[in-house]
């Protein structure tokens, strides 16, 4: 009888963002780490060697995660149910440093995986801050090399004092200096796992918004042939595509909605080249582990007087049935209710703020800490930019290409394909789009306290310290142009100054308006 071919698994998550079950999902589709173990321990009852990786972007998007900071002195409760999916490795994202190092420090410690990157060092001893970059695993007589990178963008949306004597290197650079090491281990494949994406579909040629180095995987896979595989993250997107060298990439959108999976086979035939076999797997129709979804509730039962503490009543029900209508094309309470927030914080009467809760949502009587949380999941911070009449025409001209007209109305441009969080709301001035136009011609009248605004005034405007980074193809806004800022995280802010108001205001200035 001729020996078995030799195969590993290896399976892979990203941008978790804290989902665990259901109720966790922005998207409203089902995912999260529930159905993501369940889909786990089904692969792994059917073969030897499994290796599972987390790709970043773990630890931040859902109240119980953000709670769950606030307590250093206990281990994380979404860490707690991590640890019977036995991750082998993890490599570290941009929203991971959202509460410090130190906060992530504290996780590292604590995490029941081994951190892997190659490219976050510490500026004082230069070498590697959270880990080592690769790690070299054998199983089934096949050798992996693994190498953990995370985007540059780490740099621009983490504030000085999270990064805290951080340095973020090329990862294409830091690819070159370690790569001569790795190969000394004759692997018989390597994985590049990247948080970060690609700089364009691999197909169409279409380029995402993003900062310039935000996303460098094509630039990896053509300066890199050797590197076999590319689990890609960060850009929320669902990819499985395979280049004309063969290279792979593989990216599981975001919240679980997909499992990563790459099947690695070694022919008994030496004289065979390896072969891998890339899929996603989608947990829609998985059952939700009932021990994750146990162990997730009777975590939120301990947080529950916090995440149910009222912060302002209602006037009159919040609701969202669709986010197109109710959001992004008419303006909204909430959207309202944030920018109010921010000028009364501030003194600021110009500002800006994004709509992060991409599905449908009613609330009937009141504002729990909880809910807040949900809405508004990112823990940013608030700067103050003095920004050129001319930044800020540029700036509403790429929003504007959120939208796209069609014969049948206005719909999202597929080009903002899960990044629609990027979009950003403006009050304090007034403002038209003709979604008609070309890109580049959209905004055909802006005002500012009733005058047209000119190129060279300039304008204080409040917004987040993530879009001062330039993050989302907002390449006119810059760090540079940061006059005031502030440590106070926005949800905290929110729940504070709401908390201060007699009722949550319904009432809301129509200052744009958005035609075809």
């Amino acid at each position: 009888m001729l020996p078995a071919e030799k195969k590993v698994i290896i399976l892979y998550t990203s941008d978790l963002h804290g989902a665990i079950a259901d109720g966790d999902l922005a998207s409203g589709n089902p995912g999260g780490l529930a159905r993501i173990r369940t889909a786990i321990e089904d692969i792994r009852s059917k073969h030897e060697h499994v290796l599972l990786i987390d790709n970043g972007d773990l630890l931040q998007g859902t109240p119980l995660a953000h709670l769950g900071y606030r307590t250093p002195e206990h281990t994380h409760p979404l860490l707690k149910l991590m640890g019977p999916c036995d991750f082998d490795f993890a490599v570290i994202g941009n929203h991971d440093l959202d509460y410090g190092r130190e906060g992530l420090e504290q996780i590292i410690r604590d995490a029941p995986m081994r951190f892997i990157t190659a490219n976050i060092l510490s500026s004082s001893a230069g070498d590697s801050a959270f880990g080592p970059g690769y790690a070299i695993r054998s199983c089934s007589d096949i050798t992996l090399a693994i190498i953990g990178l995370t985007s540059t963008v780490l740099t621009s949306t983490a504030t000085q004092k999270a990064q805290n004597g951080l340095l973020v290197t090329d990862p294409v650079e830091s690819l070159q200096a370690i790569m001569p090491e790795v190969n000394q281990h004759e692997p018989d494949l390597i994985i590049v796992a990247y948080h970060g994406g690609v700089e364009k579909h691999p197909q169409s040629g279409e380029p995402y918004n993003a900062l310039p180095c935000e996303n460098q995987g094509l630039a990896i896979l053509h300066a890199f042939p050797e590197v076999n595989v590319l689990l890609a993250g960060h850009q929320h997107l669902v990819m499985n595509e395979t280049l004309p060298s063969g290279q792979v990439i593989l990216q599981p959108g975001y919240q679980g909605r997909f499992l990563g999976k790459l099947e690695i086979e070694k022919p008994v035939n030496s004289s065979e080249n390896i072969r891998f076999t890339p899929g996603l797997i989608p947990v829609e129709s998985v059952t939700p582990h009932p021990e994750t979804i146990r162990d997730h509730d009777k975590l939120l039962s301990v947080y529950q007087q916090s995440l149910s503490a009222a912060v302002v009543p209602l006037s009159e029900p919040l609701e969202v049935k669709d986010p197109l209508q109710d959001v992004w094309l008419t303006k909204h309470p909430l959207i309202q209710g944030i920018h109010q927030a921010l000028q009364e914080f501030t003194g600021v009467d110009v500002t800006t703020t994004p709509f992060l809760y991409n599905a449908p949502f009613s609330i009937k009587e009141r504002l729990t800490e909880e809910m807040i949380h949900t809405l508004y999941p990112f823990p940013n911070q608030v700067v103050i930019l003095s920004l050129s009449g001319l930044n800020i025409k540029m700036a509403l001209e790429h929003g504007a290409t959120l939208f796209e007209h069609t014969s049948t109305g206005i719909r999202i441009s597929p080009a903002w394909a899960s990044q629609s969080f990027h979009y950003e709301m403006w009050d304090g001035i007034d403002y038209d789009f003709d979604v008609s136009m070309s890109p580049g011609f959209r905004v055909t009248d802006v005002r500012y306290q009733g005058f047209p605004i000119d190129d060279h005034e300039r304008i204080r405007v409040a917004t987040t310290s993530y879009r001062a980074s330039g993050a989302g193809g907002y390449s006119m806004l810059h760090s540079d142009q940061i006059v005031q800022s502030y440590t106070e995280l926005i949800p905290d802010l929110l729940i504070r100054i709401w908390g201060g108001w007699e009722t949550f205001p319904t009432a809301v200035r129509h200052n744009w308006r958005i035609s075809s």
